[in-house]
């Protein structure tokens, strides 16, 4: 299930001119561009849990222990501002959505961990 790849996902985006959130760091900085400080800012500002119910099994997505982070590989081109949409669309996305794996918001991300299915 792609949903399974997103949950692993979490961990390795955040540690993988737009705004900010609320870590400070501006949307459009490119994941590879930030340093270790700024990777565990980005993280905590992400940290999320939610449980969803896909094919009548409960699955708990929620994103990693912030000291696990790593940081995403060079060729990554996402940036800050496409991992807070992913986690926002993942927060407001039904259970079918996640389930499926239809967030969009998230595709830049996928393509940072090497593929739809994998584990990231």
């Amino acid at each position: 299930m792609r949903i399974l790849a997103l949950s692993l996902l979490v961990p390795f985006v955040v540690a993988c001119g737009g705004g900010s959130g609320g870590s400070g760091i501006s949307s459009s900085r490119k994941l590879t561009e930030l340093s270790a400080e700024e990777q565990m800012d980005l993280c905590e500002e992400l940290t999320f849990s939610r449980t969803v119910t896909c094919e009548g099994t409960s699955i708990t997505i929620r994103s990693e222990d912030c000291a696990q982070i790593t940081p995403p590989p060079s060729s990554c081109m996402a940036t800050v501002g496409e991992a807070r949409a992913c986690m926002s669309q993942q927060q407001s996305a039904t259970d079918e959505q996640l389930c499926t794996g239809e967030l969009s918001a998230c595709e830049s991300l996928i393509a940072c961990s090497g593929g739809d299915d994998g584990p990231a």
